[in-house]
């Protein structure tokens, strides 16, 4: 990535490595490296020979607070993002950052309209729509100035673990078994996986997008349930139910969008439709009723007509 330093036409040449800045290419001359934390705050940059040029700790929302080393002033600071040396302030794609204030100069918006952008109204910290990463700067970093993927992924899990443990207890009650904790807790860590990934997606990610990632939160999700359950996770006819769950699943979330004003009801009615057809999925017996015909094979590959047993 190449930018221009101020207005004097001074190139930078920028290294990425897994989207991280690694190193820095002054107007084709010195190269610098930079050394981050576990957020991107670049707190060291060296020189081609390793000799230290800049060296800063940093306050928790992301102000310096001391400066040892300051050679070779460069701009990109907090998390790695661009500060402007006239305000101090981050720009972070959607929105500007103060470090001071712990907060964004402006609320977060979305390209799709709706009240509360973001928010999942399970988790009050969402809800302030000026907040940096729910007031945790020290694990979480913003990537684009949106509450994203830190919100949808939280509320994609909390509906997916809901849902998936819901389904569970009406299959069950409809099967006419008692109730299995093992099987409910298992259920909604499937469903809370499977939200996880689908939430991956953010609200002005393409129908395409969604319908892939719900798909496949969907197939990682159900074969987690399988594997925690002891049942075989591979299952073809599963993977495929688990896959077609999820597209149908996008579909119904992308018609909500354009039905509904309410960010509660965009969710609340897919939630509760994939719970109704994952319901239906679970109750469905796994083996024929009585009275049915099926065709028997032995091991040696042959195929005998098992007596059908009268139904009750």
């Amino acid at each position: 990535m190449e930018s221009m330093q101020g207005g004097s036409g001074f190139l930078n040449e920028y290294l990425y490595v897994g989207g991280q800045r690694v190193a820095r290419v002054a107007n084709l001359g010195p190269i610098y490296y930079y050394y981050g934390d576990h957020l991107g705050t670049a707190r060291l940059i060296t020189d081609g020979g390793g000799t230290k040029c800049y060296d800063a700790d940093y306050f928790p929302w992301g102000g310096e607070q001391h400066v040892y080393v300051n050679s070779c002033a460069q701009n990109y600071k907090f998390t790695g993002k661009e500060r402007d040396p006239d305000t101090g302030s981050d720009y972070f794609g959607a929105r500007w950052y103060r470090n001071t204030m712990a907060r964004f100069y402006s609320p977060d918006w979305s390209a799709t309209p709706t009240a509360v952008p973001y928010a999942d109204f399970t988790d009050p910290q969402t809800l302030n729509l000026y907040s940096y990463v729910r007031n945790n700067p020290l694990a979480k970093i913003d990537a684009d100035g949106h509450c994203y993927p830190l919100c949808t992924v939280a509320i994609g899990t909390a509906v997916g673990a809901g849902a998936g443990a819901l389904a569970e207890v009406i299959a069950e009650k409809l099967k006419g078994e008692p109730l299995n904790g093992s099987k409910i807790l298992h259920a909604a860590e499937g469903g809370a996986l499977a939200g996880a990934v689908t939430g991956f997606a953010g609200p002005e990610a393409g129908f395409l997008v969604k319908a892939g990632l719900s798909a496949g939160g969907q197939i990682i999700g159900g074969g987690t349930e399988r594997a925690l359950n002891g049942e075989k996770i591979a299952d073809v006819k599963q993977v495929a139910k688990d896959a077609v769950a999820g597209a149908l699943g996008a579909k119904i979330e992308n018609i909500a969008e354009k039905t509904f004003s309410s960010t509660f009801v965009k969710k609340a009615v897919p939630a509760v439709v994939e719970t109704q057809l994952d319901t239906l999925q679970r109750s469905l017996p796994d083996k024929p009723p009585r009275g049915t015909t099926i065709l028997k094979s032995d091991s040696a590959g042959k195929t005998t007509l098992q007596i059908p047993v009268p139904a009750n």
